[in-house]
This record gives C-alpha cells, sequence and structure tokens, in this order.
C-alpha cells in the first residue's frame, strides 16, 4: 500500500462489498451521540492521524463505552497518533477485542478490516460498530427477560 495515499482522503472503492445505508449511519451517529461520542462524528478534511474513524479512535470509545472490562487493554491506544504505525496499532487492538468478543457473530467482511479501515472505508466501521451495539442490545434484553423469568419464579 502507498503510504500517501492512505494519508490523504478516504478512498473509494469500486469493490464495495459491505455497503451501510444512509438511514442506518444516521441512526448509528444518533446512537453515538447517546453514548456521549459526537465530537468523533466530524470527518471532514481531517487527516489520517486526525479523522477519528480511521485511526481507531472512535472504535475503541465505542468499546470503552459498552464494555467497560476491556478499558485497561483500550488505555493502550494512541489518541494522538503520529504515524500510520501508531494508527494501524490502535486499529489492530480495538479489532482483536472485537474479534475476541463478536466474532462468531461478526461478518467475514469486517473480521480482518484494519487496512480497509485506514483507507477511510466508512461502512466497514458502521458495519463493526453496528454489530457491536446490535450485540449488547440483544445481551442486555436477555439478561433482563432473565431476570423477569427468575422474579416470577422465586414469587410463585
Amino acid at each position: 500500500k502507498s503510504t500517501t495515499s492512505i494519508l490523504t482522503t478516504p478512498k473509494k472503492s469500486s469493490r464495495k462489498t459491505i455497503t451501510i445505508s444512509k438511514e442506518s449511519k444516521t441512526l448509528l451517529d444518533n446512537w453515538i451521540k447517546e453514548l456521549g461520542l459526537e465530537f468523533f462524528l466530524q470527518t471532514k478534511g481531517r487527516s489520517l492521524f486526525d479523522d477519528m474513524f480511521r485511526n481507531g479512535v472512535l472504535l475503541s470509545e465505542v468499546l470503552a463505552k459498552e464494555m467497560p472490562s476491556e478499558s485497561i487493554k483500550l488505555k493502550l491506544v494512541k489518541y494522538s497518533p503520529r504515524n500510520i504505525d501508531d494508527c494501524r496499532r490502535n486499529l489492530k487492538l480495538c479489532m482483536d477485542i472485537v474479534r475476541e468478543k463478536f466474532g462468531t457473530n461478526l461478518n467475514s467482511e469486517l473480521f480482518f478490516a484494519e487496512e480497509k479501515l485506514l483507507e477511510g472505508d466508512y461502512d466497514i466501521l458502521y458495519g463493526i460498530i453496528q454489530t457491536i451495539k446490535d450485540l449488547i442490545i440483544d445481551t442486555i434484553g436477555a439478561v433482563f427477560v432473565w431476570y423477569i423469568v427468575s422474579r416470577n419464579k422465586i414469587r410463585k
């Protein structure tokens, strides 16, 4: 990969395999805002090092908010990456957590997506965030249902 092409504006791929609808992006943007991370949504005109979507910082923040048990690992994320290797390290760290926690539920196109994220394929990042959101909500829902069922059994 050419270093200079990665540093410039996000690449528009002719072979998109993951496509997220505008409506889904809006819903995910709203969820990111609900998490208190609206600052990280500003991407226009930012270089790789300042684009939180591409350098791993947004993904680490979503993981930190939704999975506090991973906070020790996420402390290794560089919030002001100075070079491409820092960005790659950030993305690998986050994606290792995603693969470990959500691997079987992760679309195969998302499984090793670090380079696509660096190149600016925002649909890939939205796909990963959608997976995290869906599975967190499913888990919360399952725990809530378990709690209600357990509570009703105790009362009887």
